[in-house]
């Protein structure tokens, strides 16, 4: 199977079998830290022949500041029908994936990096850097 997409945007939901995008190609967050970035992670998938999504396959997420250091991580597992190729009609099975990582506490500024793999190989490395946010306020001054 190859990776046709791998984004990290503000909103990924998928819905019929369409992955629904808004927001892509987030690569800086400024955040309270330490802190949750308000994004979710893109990922489309496609086989290589009708057979290729088929059976159990595993998919997993790493999060890794700067210095190696694991920030986050998730796995997901399908069970992928085979496809009667009879009516496949000549179409290649494609599967869209929604991660959110809002839950994901950062603490370091600087680059991080997103690593995409499925059944131990990597297909991605995605990088955002993560600034830490000035709160802004406001002083109220009598003249």
């Amino acid at each position: 199977m190859k990776l046709n997409m791998a984004v990290l945007c503000d909103r990924a939901t998928v819905r019929e079998g369409l992955l629904h995008i808004l927001g892509a190609g987030v690569t800086r967050c400024s955040l309270a830290l330490p802190g949750a970035p308000d994004l979710d992670l893109a990922i489309l998938l496609q086989g290589e022949g009708l057979d290729d999504l088929a059976g159990r396959h595993t998919m997993t997420v790493e999060i890794k500041d700067g210095e190696g250091r694991g920030v986050g991580r998730a796995e997901l597992g399908w069970d992928g029908p085979t496809v009667d190729p009879s009516a496949a009609e000549d179409l290649i099975p494609q599967l869209p994936v929604a991660i959110p990582i809002r839950a994901i506490q950062f603490t370091n500024p600087g680059e991080h990096t997103v690593t995409v793999a499925v059944d131990g190989h990597e297909l991605t490395r995605l990088s955002v850097f993560i600034t830490k946010a000035e709160i802004p306020g406001v002083t109220f001054r009598l003249a």
